[in-house]
């Protein structure tokens, strides 16, 4: 079942549904700017969770205990404000709403301010510079975005890209080298996990 949604909420509060593991989903109002501690721990039925634009805080172990989540974040982004072990227990969380379009190299899904984020390469290359997809600015990589059979061995992102998820890489034997530029703000956890990368290039001005 999904609870009702006050429009006027400005945050969801430390351990508002702590163990409600009955409830299935709940939409996070656009205006809600805080999630609090343990605001969600033990809702083990939910499959996904949207995260507004405006976010700009996440507590501490949010998302505990949620085994099959996904998280989705509608900005290029993460909240500004995010608390030591807000991600424990997520597999995967998402740039983008989810919905996905292709090309011969990539599945992506578009964010609201027109940029693109990468979700999976479907492509045969071994060396892949990316640029831009169908027009679109990257401005982000998204989880698991190269499978553990990808045949790339480097990867070079644009200039565009601001985030980098958590688990982009992992377990990609082949990949040996990625450059990353200096607009990269944020590298997700464990985002080489098992990888086979032996060499990051930080463009010279990264910071």
């Amino acid at each position: 079942s999904t609870p009702s949604n006050s429009s006027a909420a400005s945050d969801v509060y430390k351990r508002q549904f702590y163990g409600c593991a009955s409830m299935e989903s709940f939409a996070i109002p656009a205006n809600v700017t805080e999630i609090g501690r343990y605001a969600f721990y033990g809702c083990k039925k939910f499959t996904r969770l949207d995260i507004p634009e405006k976010m700009d805080t996440i507590g501490r172990y949010a998302f505990a205990g949620i085994p099959d989540i996904k998280i989705y974040f509608n900005s290029a982004v993460l909240p500004a404000h995010l608390q030591e072990y807000w991600d424990y227990g997520i597999r995967g969380y998402y740039l983008g709403t989810g919905e996905t379009h292709s090309n011969a190299d990539w599945k992506y899904t578009v964010l609201n301010d027109g940029t693109a984020v990468l979700i999976e390469y479907i492509g045969t290359n071994t060396e892949v510079n990316v640029t831009t997809v169908d027009g679109y600015a990257v401005s982000a990589v998204g989880a698991n975005v190269l499978k553990e059979d990808s045949t790339v061995q480097s990867l070079t992102l644009p200039e565009s890209v601001k985030s980098i998820c958590n688990y982009a890489f992992e377990n990609t034997k082949n990949l040996r080298n990625i450059s990353i530029p200096a607009s990269v703000e944020m590298i997700g956890t464990y985002a080489f996990y098992k990888s086979g990368v032996e060499k990051v290039n930080f463009a010279s001005d990264s910071k």
